[in-house]
């Protein structure tokens, strides 16, 4: 799984950090940034990809 977050479309509302802060920081931006795509947070980061209201987050499965 890679999970990254388009900086140009992020707003930084902190929605993924909260959903799961084991997965998503505030990077120096200010804007969102993955930095664990950690296989057990599957659930967790498909939750807060489906809740970002912009739809920055974006999640490429593993063949």
């Amino acid at each position: 799984m890679k999970v990254t977050v388009n900086k140009n479309v992020c707003i930084g509302n902190g929605m993924c950090i909260g959903i799961v802060s084991e997965a998503f920081k505030f990077g120096e931006d200010g804007k969102s940034q993955a930095y664990n795509p950690d296989p057990k947070l599957a659930d967790l980061i498909r939750e807060a990809e489906e809740n970002c209201p912009v739809g920055a987050i974006i999640i490429e499965e593993d063949d």
